[in-house]
This record gives structure tokens, C-alpha cells and sequence, in this order.
């Protein structure tokens, strides 16, 4: 922050950042029973392996701008521009039980997605001071 020329005058300006990485293992069994015109059908079981991993980076900025306009009162303005990444990557294997190794893949999920946000914010609040 820094104090202007006038009393009560100030401008202040704000930066930070992230990043995190994750990695993430899950198993999946399931023995579902199956039926068809209410009379049982099949019974079948669902077992799998799922991988992911995924990051996550992004910062912060921010200036605001503070007047005061008389004693007891004051007008703040601020900008703020925050911007965020993420990336994210999911695997799901069959796993065979007989030889306990991973089968095929059975679905691969990826998201990669930027997201920018943008938000201006005023404001005027009124203070008093109490005798």
C-alpha cells in the first residue's frame, strides 16, 4: 500500500499464485444382479482400476484505489484479475482378477479447460467516529 499526497488517499496492489498436482487410485467392485420382466436374468461383476492425475496453477492480481471524500467517510475502488488452469487426466482399467493385472481400457477421461475471471468491485462505506 501506498499513501498518496492527500490524507486518506491511497492505492494498493496485490499478486499471488498457486499450483498443486494431484495423483489419485481407485478400485471398483461391483456384483450386480440383473433382471428382466422381474424375473432374474444375470448376475455380473464390475471390477476395475481407475488413475488419475491432474494439475492446477493460476495467480491473483489486484489494485484498489481509496479516496476519502469527507471526516467520516470514504470511496474504495478495486480490480481485480484472477486467472486459473486446470488440467485433468483419468484412466479406468479392467482389472483380471484370474491374473490380477490390468486389461483393457475401458474409458479415458480427459478435461483441459482455462478459466478466466474478471471482477470489479466499488464500494463505498461510511465510518463515524464515536466520542
Amino acid at each position: 500500500m501506498r499513501r498518496l499526497n492527500k490524507p486518506g488517499r491511497t492505492i494498493s496492489v496485490n499478486f499471488n499464485g498457486s499450483f498443486s498436482t494431484n495423483k489419485g487410485n481407485a478400485a471398483n467392485y461391483a456384483l450386480n444382479t440383473y433382471y428382466r420382466n422381474g424375473e432374474f436374468s444375470r448376475i455380473d461383476t464390475t471390477n476395475n482400476r481407475n488413475y488419475s492425475n491432474g494439475d492446477n496453477n493460476g495467480f491473483r492480481s489486484k489494485i484498489a484505489y481509496t479516496e476519502m471524500l469527507d471526516k467520516y467517510s470514504r470511496l474504495q475502488g478495486n480490480y481485480t484479475f484472477r486467472n486459473t488452469a486446470r488440467y485433468s487426466d483419468r484412466k479406468t482399467y479392467e482389472f483380471l482378477a484370474e491374473t490380477e493385472q490390468l486389461g483393457e481400457l475401458k474409458t479415458v477421461f480427459r478435461m483441459n479447460f482455462a478459466m478466466t475471471l474478471f471482477t470489479i468491485v466499488l464500494g463505498y462505506p461510511i465510518y463515524s467516529i464515536k466520542r
